[in-house]
């Protein structure tokens, strides 16, 4: 029976290389897959474990892929999440290599908490649903009809006083020093 060498991949190595050398890499990676792939296609003589070999290279490549690919931020950080929850879920076996790994990487994203949106975001959010937008100003206003500010009296310069004195007092004494208070002098 003829021998064969299964492909391999030091992904740590190729993770340190710049994108252009790592993209490189992984291409070769993957066109030696296929190659190999292919050798053991047209041979019957092929055993299962040889097989079994060639998926598990074919699997590292999509996941070697995935890993490198810039949109799927994290996905060499949520591996290992990646890994149990294809070991959990048997549905997704069917699938080919980058669908199931492309499926799980959502699985585990979707479990992460997420931060909470600042406040600029909030605003821009409700800038773009009026109905909402609405809604917070009903809100605002039904909360501030519930406070009762002072009545305010304009005067003639930029300053305002309030319309009703909280007591009223009872000697002139006293009516002029709440007067020079309420006019600051």
């Amino acid at each position: 029976m003829r021998e064969y060498k299964v492909p391999t991949l030091d992904y740590e190595a190729v993770a340190a290389l710049d994108d252009e050398a790592k993209q490189a890499a992984l291409d070769a990676y993957r066109a030696e897959v296929a190659a190999f792939g292919e050798s053991l296609a047209t041979d019957a003589r092929a055993d299962e474990e040889t097989k079994r070999a060639l998926d598990a290279a074919k699997y590292d490549a999509a996941k070697y892929k995935m890993a490198s690919d810039r949109h799927y931020d994290g996905f060499a950080e949520h591996l290992g999440e990646i890994e149990q929850i294809l070991a959990e879920t048997p549905a997704l076996a069917s699938m080919p290599d980058e669908d199931r790994l492309r499926t799980a990487y959502y699985i585990a994203r979707g479990k992460q908490p997420t931060a909470a949106p600042s406040a600029e975001a909030l605003v821009a959010a409700l800038e773009k649903n009026p109905d909402a937008l609405r809604l917070v100003e009903a809100h605002l206003v039904e909360k501030l009809g519930a406070i009762d500010p002072p009545a305010l009296l304009a005067t003639a310069g930029n300053a305002s006083f309030p319309a009703s004195i909280k007591e009223k007092p009872k000697t002139i004494d006293e009516a002029s020093s709440l007067a020079r208070a309420a006019f600051g002098i």
